[in-house]
Parts: C-alpha cells; structure tokens; sequence
C-alpha cells in the first residue's frame, strides 16, 4: 500500500533527530590507535598527488593486518575529510555519523518495501539505529569502512528491487551493479551480495515477470564483477601468495571452532554488554569429538530453524544472517598475523544486524503493532520497545563517552581482554603521554610479555631514551629489528637517538635506511634533512626535503624546511 508523505516524514525526521543525540557525545573523540598511521601518517590522504596510489596500494601496507585489504573509497573518504578537516578528528567522526543516518534512513525504506507496513518498518530503522554494538563502527573512525561499504550495499540492493518494480529495468540494474562495485572497493564483506539477490529471488520473488531474463543478466554481472575484483585485489594491488592468504596451516581449525565464532557473534548481538575492542577466539586443540558435538549442534539448530520457517520473507532475512556473516567466520582469516586466534569485533555485525532485526520483525512484529490495519503500537509493543530502546540509548553514549578518553577506553580494553598485547601497548602510550613513565614501563614490559611484537620495544626504547637510560634504548629498539628486520619505526627512532647523541653519520644512516624501508615515513624525510643542513650539505638536505615532498607535497612540516634553505637562516 502507499502512504502519505505526511506518515513518512516524522519516522525519518525522528530517526535523524535520535541518531544525531545519540552520536553527539562522539564527535569530540581524539584520534587513536589505527587512526595514527590510516589518516595522520598515510601521505595519501593529504595529497591528491597520491591519488592513483589509494587505488593501487593495500588499504595501509604498513601494517601487517591490513595488508591483505583493498578499500580504495575508504582511504579516499579519508582524503576528502582531510581537504576540508585537515587534522581535526571533528570532521571525521560528522561523515561517520552522515553515514550511519544515511543508512539507517536506507534500512527503513528497504523495511518499508519488504513489510509494507510504515509503522512496523520504523521500529525496525530505530533498533538498527540504536544498538550498541553498532558504536565500533560509527565512532571509531576506521569503522566507516562498515559504513561506506554498508551504504554502497544498500544502494545496490534498492536499486536491484526497484528494476524488479518499475519499467526502467535497464538502469536500475546498471545504478545496482555500479553501487556493488563501489561496496567492494570499501570493505570486502560486500562479496555476499549476489548471494543475497539469489536468495532473494529463490525465495521471495517467485512470480513470473517479463523481467527474468534481465535478471539472469544481472545476476551474471554481479557473479563477474566479484571475479574481476578478486583478480584485481589478488594480482595487481594484494600480491600474496594464496596459501598465504588461506592460511592453509590452520584452516581444518578454523572450520571446526566455526560454532563457537558464531555463538559470540550472537552473542554480542543479543546481549551488547560489556562492549570493548580486539575480541579474541583462540583455536584451542580440544581433540575431534567436542568440535563434532559442537557441529552437529550447530547443524540441527539451523535445520529446525530454517524449517521452523514458514513464510518466504523469514527464510531470505536468516540467509541473509548467513551470507554476510559468511566473510567474518575465518573460513578465510581476517588477520594472518593471528594465526593462533581467530579475531571478531562487534562492527563485524553491522552487516547482519539487518537480517537480525528483519528476522526478528516477522516472527515477533505482532507485538509491537497492531494488525487491525491502522498501525496502532499495542501497550504491550510500547513496555518491550520502550525498555529495550531506552536500554539501548544508554549504552550507545556511554560507550561513546569510553571512547572519548584513551586511558579510559584501553582500560576497558585490558580489563576485559586481558590478554590483548595491542591493548597493553596502546595503554602504555596514553600514559606516556601524559608524562606517567613508570606506568607506562609497565605496560609496555606487559605487552611484551604477551606477544613479542616491535612496536612496544620501539616504546620501551622511547621510554628509556627519556630517562636517560642510551645502551638500553638501542637494545630495545634493536630487539624490535630483531623480531621484524626492515622495521622503519625503530630506524627512526634509533635515528632519532643517535641524532641526540649528536652522532650525526650514524643518524644520517638510519634515518636514510628508515626511508629506505618506508618510503612514505615522512619524519625521516623532516630529520634527515635537518641533520644534512647542520652539516653544511645544503644540495643534500634539499634533496631530502624534494623526495619527502614527492610522497606528500602539502606536508607543511617539509615546505618549511624547504623555505628555511632557500632563504638560508642559521637554525631549521
């Protein structure tokens, strides 16, 4: 049925007016972890000159676990705040909060064609709006790679409804192909959408239509458009060895913990508390028969449900729980650098969030609205929403108000994934920035304990540089070099130290060896030519500032540089 634009337009102006008080407190969110090296270090996203390179290079190849990801129009996103931002997290977190009304708005009008019912559909807009696992992705920044890729998503599905709907097939099925195109480039769960269509058209839209073979075409489309993107990822930008990839050691053991992934999926879901970042399920050996009890479990539960499932719209809304969880599972991991754990977050759902709220629509929406056909909300719908979403509301800004202050936020983290050595690390660096050494000593020693990794030597190296302590910085940062040969941060820093030590050669080299490594570490460029003009080498230090400007020529750091030689004062 049609409804007036009169019922139309207080749902989406209460939905916008709630998302934006919900998300208020999360614009004033500093930059933190991944953002350092995603948005304030990646020389891409402050200069159009880079611009072919965001489409050609891994998402951020500098570090390990995003090396295997290709999300162009993510880091581009990032390059537009950055025109208009420049360095102010406020920009950033206002186009994740964009996005996320935007989809919400998107996720009510796809209700709103498979329901047709505006009532029910908005209840369905607000839970999606509201949940708190949703936080992840909406106010930590890099989650707009959910958001983006979401949008794109969304797009291309309304799209491919409204050609099964209206006369102008041909466009709407070339607007869907081209929005799917542009949710691959952000984020790669968006691979399970032609699988969405098929389940769609299998099991929802069983009519004949004139249609069908263009249908068929589209689906063709979708099919070779995710080819020709794998290819592309795997071949011309990702260039890692498939077995590599598959991490082929490890993968019977994936599949069978593959229960316990998605009982902690639904589990987050379903109860949003506590909320904290770096879940870990470790692949722990527990021999065959608990994995064969766990699968044959699992196997009948979606046996039952599925039959237990009589109307078309319920079986397409847990397909599509299935096939956009399918990329989050680890049947191909998520980051090769846990090879012992499997890795879930709580932003991972964002995608599914809408088959659960569907689902969960058409089993239970005679609750929340009346079937007399004048969308009354019965007293009972008003209790169960009213507390669930009032519950929910609560959440979203206390997380909001976690993320707002780092120690606070990594606390929780540590508290709850005690485990976690990202998180010890992370810590440790809030405290060193605010000026408490021997906390942060701690926490990078208890990082290190975790899990040898180079990042906290580096930090236990900075740290000991500041108290003076020289033999034991160079041994941290060369137990760094030692776990990852090649490392350009400890190059740096050890740069730095010999710079401090006034032992210039020494400084020069591993500042010229950290280039060597990164060529887009932009500090090394800053201080190697600062080293090159105190010694008089002026053809030398300019040359250092030219390549630095090459990678990122709006760098005001290296432009002053450059305007100190040209004019020649005593003291860059």
């Amino acid at each position: 049925m049609k409804e007036s634009r009169f019922i139309k337009t207080p749902f989406i102006f209460f939905l916008l007016l709630l998302g934006t008080i919900l998300y208020w407190n999360s614009l004033q969110t500093p930059f933190m972890w991944d953002e350092n090296f995603l948005i304030i270090k990646d020389p891409r996203v402050h200069a159009w000159s880079r611009f072919l390179d965001i489409f050609r290079e891994p998402f951020q190849s500098r570090e390990s676990g995003f090396s295997t990801y290709h999300r162009p129009f993510v880091t581009l996103s990032f390059r537009i705040d950055h025109l208009f931002w420049k360095l102010n997290p406020l920009g950033y977190h206002l186009t994740n909060l964009l996005f996320h009304l935007s989809n919400t708005l998107l996720v009510y009008l796809l209700f709103r064609r498979l329901f047709q019912r505006p009532s029910l559909s908005f209840w369905g807009a607000f839970l999606f709006l509201a949940h708190p696992a949703h936080v992840e992705a909406v106010t930590y920044i890099p989650g707009r790679v959910d958001l983006i890729s979401f949008f794109f998503f969304l797009c291309s599905f309304h799209f491919y409804l409204k050609g099964k709907a209206l006369e102008q097939t041909v466009w709407s099925y070339a607007l869907s192909l081209l929005f799917y195109l542009f949710a691959l480039l952000s984020k790669e769960m968006a691979a399970s959408l032609p699988l969405l269509v098929f389940s769609y058209t299998l099991f929802v839209d069983l009519k004949k239509t004139k249609h069908k073979d263009a249908e068929r075409i589209l689906l063709l489309g979708f099919f070779l458009l995710l080819i020709a993107w794998l290819l592309f990822r795997q071949w011309i930008v990702i260039q890692v060895p498939l077995k590599t990839l598959l991490d082929l050691p490890h993968l019977l053991r994936r599949v069978l913990v593959l229960p316990v992934v998605l009982w902690a999926y639904l589990n987050i879901w379903f109860f949003p508390w506590p909320l904290y970042m770096d879940r870990m399920i470790p692949i722990i050996p527990l021999g065959f028969l608990p994995y064969l009890v766990a699968w044959i479990f699992l196997f009948l539960c979606v046996i039952g449900i599925f039959l237990s499932l009589h109307r078309p719209l319920e079986r397409f809304w847990l397909l599509w729980i299935g096939w956009t969880l399918l990329p989050v599972i680890h049947i191909v991991p998520i980051y090769l650098k846990y090879p012992d754990s499997l890795f879930i977050a709580e932003h991972f759902l964002y995608f599914s969030s809408v088959g659960i709220i569907g689902l969960l629509l058409c089993r239970f929406g005679h609750f929340l609205v009346a079937q007399n056909g004048h969308e009354d909300l019965p007293p009972k719908g008003v209790l169960v929403w009213g507390v669930l979403l009032t519950c929910f509301s609560f959440l979203v800004i206390w997380r909001n108000g976690e993320f707002r202050d780092r120690i606070i936020f990594f606390e929780q983290t540590v508290r709850h994934a005690p485990w976690d050595s990202r998180a010890h690390n992370q810590l440790g660096l809030a405290y060193l920035e605010r000026g408490n050494l021997e906390k942060a000593g701690k926490l990078f020693r208890r990082s290190v304990s975790l899990a040898p990794n180079p990042s906290p030597y580096g930090n236990l190296g900075i740290l000991a540089q500041q108290q003076g302590k020289i033999e034991e910085a160079i041994q941290y940062h060369q137990k760094a070099l030692d776990l990852l040969p090649g490392y350009s941060v400890a190059l740096f820093n050890l740069g730095n130290l010999y710079a401090h030590q006034k032992e210039w050669d020494k400084a020069i080299q591993f500042y010229e060896n950290a280039v060597e490594s990164d060529p887009d570490l932009l500090q090394s460029y800053i201080e190697v030519s600062r080293l090159y003009w105190k010694l008089g080498k002026i053809k030398e230090a300019l040359g250092a500032v030219h390549q630095g400007l090459q990678k990122d020529p709006s760098d005001p750091h290296l432009q002053r540089i450059k305007r100190w030689i040209e004019d020649g004062p005593s003291n860059p």
